[in-house]
């Protein structure tokens, strides 16, 4: 799972999605999804805005935490990666 902390990081500093906006150039509907963590994908143009503005990492902006349940098993062979799936008969 990734834990977005910027809501974290902004709070700890006091600054406002508006003021964020400025230093950035990032419109401030985009910073409020990020912000309240309601978002699927950020650009990574938007991450280094962020990573500037902010002085942090990309690791302190946003962190992997993995989860208990494995999705599927990856087996690395050369340079070709094989995805181990079990496929469930629609029987």
């Amino acid at each position: 799972m990734i834990i977005n902390n910027l809501s974290t990081i902004m709070g700890k500093r006091r600054i406002k999605i508006s003021t964020l906006h400025k230093l950035t150039g990032i419109s401030r509907s985009t910073l409020t999804k990020i912000y309240y963590d309601k978002t699927k994908m950020i650009e990574l143009n938007t991450i280094d805005k962020l990573c500037l503005a902010l002085d942090v990492t990309p690791g302190e902006l946003l962190e992997y935490e993995r989860s208990g349940k494995a999705v599927n098993n990856d087996i690395f062979n050369g340079s070709k990666l094989f995805l181990n799936i079990p496929i469930q008969s629609s029987k």
